[in-house]
This record gives C-alpha cells, structure tokens and sequence, in this order.
C-alpha cells in the first residue's frame, strides 16, 4: 500500500489548521472591535446631541424677548423700558410716512416670530388686517381719545402725560411676558415716567407767558399736545400729512394767520416744505419746524436724537412761535 497519498492529505490539513484559523480568529476579533467602536460613537454622537440641545435650552431661557413696534415712538418708549432683556424691530422703516404704510410680506412673516408687537392704536395702524394670530398690546386701550369720524385721533405719543399711560401699558406687557425680569422691567420704567414729568414741567414753565396761544401746524398732530398746554392748534389737513391741500385751504390758512398775527408757519420734518415756505411768504412770516415724531432719519439716529431730544426741539420752535419769555 502506497502512504503518500494519505500523507498528503495529511499535510493539507495541518497547512489549512495552522493559516486560516488565526485569520478567522483575527477577522471576528476585528469585527467585535468594529462593533464596539460604532456602539461608542454612537453614545458619544448622543451624549453630543444632549448636549447640544441643554445648550440650546438654556440659550432659549436666556434669550431676549424678541417684539416687533409698529413705527419710531413707539419703538423708542419699549426700547428705554425693555433695554438689554428685548430685541427690539421697528416695522416701519427709517423716513417712511406710517400713516399709509403696508408691511411687506417678509415682514409680515418675522412678525409671526414675535413674542408680541406693540401698536399706538386708535387707527393709527391700518395696516393690522393684514396680521393673524399674532398678540397685539394696543396702547391707546383706555385712554381718552379725541374722536375724529369713526376713530380717535391717534398723536397720544405727543403729550407727555398721555405717554404715561402708554409706558405702563408697556411695563404690563413686558412683565407678564417676561415675569422672571420683573424688577428690571419696574426700574427702566420707574426711569422714563421720571423723564416724562421733567419733559411735562418743562413744557408747562416754557409756555407759561407766550404773547401768542394759537399756532398753525401742518397736519392735526398737536390736538392731545394743545388741549393739555392751553394753547390752540389750528391745522392745514386732517390727521394724515398725505395727500394734497385745497387751494381754499391754504387761502384760509393764510387769511386766519394774518387775523389772528400768526407769523411763524411750522412744517415737519421729513416733508416737503413748499407749501409752508408759501405761506410764510404770503404773510411776511418764516418756517419752523414741528415734528410729530412720527418718524426719524438715519442722520437723526447718528445724532443720538430721541423722543425727548425732538420733544425739547418741538418746545423751543413753538416758544419762538408764540412769543413766549420764560
């Protein structure tokens, strides 16, 4: 009998023992490892992902409130209450009338992110039909408006005493939507109303001995201011500076500045002044400015000018304009 064959076989067996079980053996120790690998990335990736969304929360209950205001005093009576705990917008844009604004609809869409937007109201914002589901602080509700056809007048902002009531409608606001700032909020406003009553004192004393108590304005802004000052607003148009005047208007306007020895016409700022320069003319008078701070320019704004700054400027002109000597 012939061995070879049998030995042969043999050597096959002890060949294929001695290489492929060790790489066998290697092979699944190298997927296990594998496996143990994916299992520690995955618990770090989520470990991570946990991680990230604690940051995220703690981010979010720290955030300011993000409000919208509809135009400039508006924005800058919440702005001098909420400072630092708000971000702040305002939607009317830098020098852009607010009586006949529309907001875009990017605007309308950040708006849908606000925690709340606060408005003058009284009709001032006719625009606001086109907003849904959006928390609106009106702050003009509860005051006492002077009626003007189906809405009041709405220049409350003009009168200090008036913008008392609109910044306590803001403090309200901003604690009930932001309560953990409470006293920050009581503070910034116990701040503005001492501001308010400086201006209030300020205006009483200015206009206490004027020669003159009527003023021609160019659009029905001073109703709130006139009635609180004891002094007479008589206005060119109606609550809105747009559209044209009448001749038979600007005849009347110049007719009863001469009656009643008017001789300063007030524009507003942001405005053509033809018009006024016209009549000032007419009656051997000059042009001044009264502005309803409805608005205010970038140039303003590096200037550092407010609604106290423009107040005060508002003051001056009218005491030029009435004869005043205190």
């Amino acid at each position: 009998m012939n061995d070879k064959p049998f030995l042969n076989i043999v050597c096959s067996f002890v060949l294929i023992t001695l290489v492929f079980i060790p790489y066998f053996e290697l092979k699944a120790s190298d997927a296990a490892n594998e496996s143990m690998y994916n299992n520690a990335t995955n618990l770090s990736d989520t470990a991570k992902l946990n991680n990230s969304d604690n940051k995220s929360n703690v981010s979010s209950n720290t955030q300011p409130l993000k409000v919208f205001t509809s135009f400039y005093p508006i924005y800058d009576f919440v702005k001098k209450i909420g400072k630092d705990k708000i971000d702040v917008f305002v939607i009317v844009p830098a020098g852009i009338e607010p009586h006949d604004f529309e907001p875009t609809a990017k605007q309308i869409i950040d708006m849908q992110k606000a925690s709340a937007i606060f408005i003058n109201g009284a009709g001032f914002e006719s625009w606001l039909k086109k907003l849904n589901n959006i928390p609106i602080i009106d702050l003009s509700k509860d005051l006492p408006l002077e009626k003007n056809g189906q809405n009041g007048n709405p220049h409350i902002w003009l009168d200090p005493v008036m913008a008392k009531a609109q910044a306590k409608n803001i403090l309200d606001s901003l604690t009930h939507l932001d309560p953990h700032n409470k006293l920050y909020y009581h503070n910034n406003y116990n701040q503005f109303i001492n501001n308010l009553d400086k201006l209030d004192v300020d205006i009483v004393s200015g206009l206490n001995k004027c020669k003159l108590h009527d003023f021609l304005s160019f659009h029905d802004a001073f109703t709130y201011f006139s009635k609180r000052y004891g002094i007479s607003q008589h206005a060119i148009q109606g609550v809105s500076s747009e559209g044209e005047v009448p001749p038979q208007k600007i005849k009347e306007a110049i007719d009863l500045s001469k009656q009643l020895g008017i001789d300063v016409i007030f524009a507003e700022d942001h405005m053509d002044s033809r018009l006024p320069d016209l009549i000032a003319k007419e009656i051997n008078g000059q042009v001044l400015t009264l502005s309803p701070i409805e608005m205010i320019s970038d140039e303003e704004k590096q200037m550092n000018k407010d609604y106290f700054s423009k107040m005060h400027d508002n003051l001056n002109n009218l005491k030029i304009a009435l004869k005043c000597t205190s």
